[in-house]
């Protein structure tokens, strides 16, 4: 048997955020063109750090504390944005801990493809209140930090995340 996930003390390539139920053939078509590519330039698969498999899903809590280590070890982020994305608040947190552990040079490391109905200035318009998770535990724990911070500094960041994200794509 092949084994689809392994061990990697550095996620050399993507860490890629994608909404779970946005359009499954449509993420997988963008995934095998980077793969492909990738294989072509380097003569070898690339690594990607899925959070779905890569993060014990029944110990969410442990892994949220884990998530800036994970996000900072990957060289580029993916987001493939489809219609509910900016509804994920896992996705938006993935987001924003890319950007708070990478600085200001890091949408020079972002590759957005946005295949959504809307395009992006779903983030432009980004409300927190108007996110949710699958999991009302995963809510819970993801808006006490946010409330530490305050949910209207959390929004108007990832709208200037996609601000700068649309002046570079």
């Amino acid at each position: 048997m092949i084994a689809l996930t392994h061990y990697c003390a550095m996620i050399d390539v993507w860490h890629v955020s994608i909404g779970w139920s946005d359009d499954a053939e449509l993420k997988y078509a963008h995934l095998a063109i980077v793969a492909t590519e990738f294989q072509r330039k380097h003569g070898r698969e690339p690594i990607l750090w899925l959070d779905k498999v890569c993060i014990n899903q029944s110990d969410i809590a442990r892994a949220l504390k884990c998530l800036p280590v994970f996000v900072f070890s990957c060289k580029r982020l993916m987001i493939l944005a489809g219609n509910t994305y900016c509804d994920r608040l896992w996705c938006i947190w993935e987001l924003y801990t890319f950007f708070s552990t990478s600085g200001t040079r890091a949408v020079k490391r972002v590759e957005l493809v946005d295949f959504s109905d809307t395009g992006t200035s779903t983030l432009l318009d980004f409300d927190v209140a108007n996110a949710h998770c699958f999991s009302p535990t995963d809510e819970a724990k993801l808006r006490s930090i946010i409330e530490s911070e305050g949910a209207s500094t959390f929004s108007k960041m990832i709208q200037e995340v996609g601000a700068e994200l649309q002046r570079v794509q």
